[in-house]
């Protein structure tokens, strides 16, 4: 196939549509990486979360109990 402007043209056309998926791309396997940092991050302190979230459960559950109880809000 001969060289001439028109297939030259096709390229200069294409090439932000490759250069987006590019970035694309680049944005997917960056939001990848920050996920898997994230869960690394969160694995180190998940006990302690939990535990925190069933002290808070356990005492809004007592005081639901106790007002329930003494006869009202």
């Amino acid at each position: 196939m001969p060289y001439n402007s028109t297939s030259k043209s096709i390229e200069r056309e294409m090439s932000p549509v490759g250069m987006k998926f590019l970035k694309f791309c680049l944005a997917v396997l960056a939001g990848i990486i920050v996920l898997y940092l994230a869960f690394c991050l969160l694995a180190q302190f998940w006990v302690g979360i939990v535990a925190a979230g069933l002290v808070i459960f356990a005492t809004w559950l007592g005081i639901l109990v106790w007002r329930w109880r003494r006869g009202g809000w």
